[in-house]
């Protein structure tokens, strides 16, 4: 379906064998969808009926853009949830990326806030990068039906504006110790001595890791804080380390695969079908360098959650074939 304001690009796809209705949300990919990414100002709902045994309170507090897709969303599937999926003896599930998942975390809360039957077993959700959308004891409560996947350093699940602002601040405190040093850049020159001296790799660090821990740990005090949102439900954290780095092999896919996350453009079946075939080499590519893959299972508000690094591979990790690359490799480490 064509994305509009309000909306995000889905579908809806049904196995029949395993009788599951899956509704797939896409990510990012127009300027309307932008908009939806940067209304991210706190806002609080009140439902008639609470989404989990689990949570006592009627009263949540979310992303307000992608909270107010998730409405018109489940104000479109309602109906055809609680009149067609259920009654035929289908469970629902929701999957998303990005966007998408943070939408389908979103829209699994109002489904089963509004249907009774989608309270056990009949409902779960699958979010795939999801940015923070829900307050710390709701997010905890998502976990009975709510499943959140994080790849690496992807910048997008920690991209909240109590993670920005807490970036803020680390930075006028760096620069607070930059000054009391004598070390502040005042002009072009002295920022280029600044940055020089940087790379230098034997040279003293301007915070100590447990100054920044410290800073980090004082700074996340109050989980329940009413601006504070996380990612829903169990949360998955996978992370490994490359034979070659991170930087050369980004730059290789950039080079190489550009083309392969608008497979969905080509007019000619044998397009895309080449273009499937090159995504899966470029997944085997990506799996064949990493050297060691490990993954956590634990909730949104874990510590590597709550800040915000700059890591070089902040963005790539966020692709889809970076996740389906460390999936793979996973499941190969499990033997599954």
């Amino acid at each position: 379906m064509q994305e509009e304001l309000g909306r995000v690009g889905h579908y809806i796809s049904i196995n029949h064998k395993e009788m599951i209705a899956l509704i797939g949300l896409k990510g990012t990919s127009t300027f309307s969808d932008l908009v939806i990414d940067v209304t991210g100002s706190t806002v609080e709902y009140t439902f008639e009926t609470s989404f989990d045994s689990s949570y006592t309170s009627k009263e949540i507090r979310c992303h307000e853009g992608i909270w107010n897709t998730a409405l018109t969303m489940a104000n479109d599937f309602e109906e055809l949830v609680s009149n067609l999926f259920l009654p035929s003896g289908y469970k629902v599930l929701i999957v998303g990326h990005s966007l998408g998942g943070g939408t389908a975390c979103l829209l699994g809360i109002l489904l089963r806030s509004r249907i009774p039957e989608l309270r056990g077993d009949k409902l779960q959700v699958l979010a795939i990068a999801p940015p923070p959308v829900l307050n710390h004891k709701a997010a905890l409560a998502a976990s009975s039906f709510c499943t959140s996947v994080v790849n690496n350093n992807d910048i997008v699940p920690r991209m909240s504006l109590s993670n920005l602002v807490h970036l803020a601040e680390l930075l006028v405190h760096i620069e607070r110790i930059l000054k009391e040093k004598g070390m502040r850049p005042h002009d072009m020159g002295s920022a280029l001595r600044y940055v020089e001296d940087l790379m230098q790799s034997d040279g003293e660090p301007i915070m100590a890791c447990k100054e920044v821990d410290a800073f980090y740990d004082e700074q996340n005090e109050y989980l329940d804080h009413a601006d504070n949102l996380f990612i829903p439900g169990r949360v998955i954290i996978m992370w490994y380390l490359k034979e070659n780095g991170n930087k050369e092999d980004h730059k290789d896919y950039n080079k190489e695969s550009s083309k392969d996350e608008n497979n969905e453009d080509c007019e000619k079946e044998g397009k895309e079908k080449s273009g499937d075939d090159a995504r899966m080499k470029e997944i085997e590519k990506q799996m064949t360098k990493i050297k060691t893959i490990n993954a956590v299972s634990s909730n949104g508000g874990m510590r590597m959650l709550r800040q915000l690094e700059l890591e070089s591979s902040f963005l790539d990790d966020h692709r889809t074939v970076f996740y389906q690359a460390s999936v793979q490799a996973l499941l190969q480490k499990m033997d599954v």
